[in-house]
């Protein structure tokens, strides 16, 4: 299975390549090597973050079962911001396929 070869790459914080990665540096790898798609190298976790928040609403939810390789999955959890609870991205990975989430 392809995603065999990257299982057991190095957790890196801010890692952006095969000798270390974090969970965005996992997913920009995957799609760059897998699909040909290049996402911009974000140094800090925090810019990966508020960028999914802000763009989250662009994207539709997938309803299980229908997820496809590839896709990428948003992990959220609550966090108090400005005051009131919103559900804050905090991890994040690809669909291997359905079911099976690398991460």
């Amino acid at each position: 299975m392809w995603a065999d070869s990257y299982v057991g790459l190095p957790f890196a914080k801010g890692g952006r390549d095969a000798r270390g990665l974090d969970c965005y540096g996992l997913v920009r790898l995957v799609l760059a090597e897998r699909a040909g798609v290049l996402l911009d190298r974000f140094d800090d976790v925090i810019d990966v973050a508020a960028t999914v928040q802000a763009e989250a609403p662009r994207f539709s939810a997938v309803e299980p079962g229908q997820e496809r390789p590839l896709d990428v999955v948003i992990m959220n959890e609550p966090a108090l911001q400005g005051g009131r609870w919103v559900r804050a991205p905090v991890h994040m990975g690809v669909i291997v396929m359905a079911g099976l989430v690398l991460h």
